[in-house]
C-alpha cells in the first residue's frame, strides 16, 4: 500500500489519531505499506508495535538532507539527498527553505512590491 499525506485535511491532532489507527490496522492484517506524511507524531512506531498485535512491524523512515552554508545574506539552505533511511522524524518540513526558493518569504515579497512601485 502507498499512502501519501492521507488524512492531512483534518486538524493535526485528529489526523494523527486517525492515521495511527490506520497504521495499526495495516499492522494487524500484516500488509506492507509506505505512509508519507508530515504528521511527525506518527513516527512513534515503538508504541504502535508494542500496543498492536500483528506479525508485521511499523518503522519510521526519513528522507535525507544536508544543510548548505548561507550565501551573502547569511541564510543557509537545505539540499535534499532523498536517501531513505530508518530514523525518527526530524520535526522539520523545510517550509522556510521552500518559501525562499520560490520567492515568497516576506522580505522577498516586499522587495518585489517595492520594485513594482506598489509600496
Amino acid at each position: 500500500m502507498l499512502l501519501n499525506e492521507s488524512l492531512s485535511t483534518t486538524s493535526p491532532g485528529e489526523g494523527v489519531y486517525l492515521a495511527r489507527d490506520v497504521v495499526r490496522a495495516i499492522r494487524m492484517i500484516g500488509a506492507h505499506a509506505i505512509y508519507a506524511t508530515h504528521l511527525h507524531e506518527l513516527g512513534d512506531v515503538a508504541r504502535i508495535n508494542e500496543d498492536t498485535p500483528g506479525d508485521s512491524l511499523a518503522a519510521s523512515l526519513v528522507a535525507g538532507s544536508e544543510t548548505i552554508a548561507g550565501a551573502e545574506d547569511g541564510a543557509s539552505s537545505v539540499r535534499r539527498t532523498y536517501e531513505i533511511r530508518p530514523g525518527p522524524p526530524q520535526g522539520l518540513s523545510y517550509a522556510r527553505d521552500i518559501a525562499r526558493k520560490y520567492g515568497i518569504e516576506l522580505n522577498q515579497i516586499l522587495a518585489t512590491l517595492k520594485e513594482r512601485r506598489v509600496l
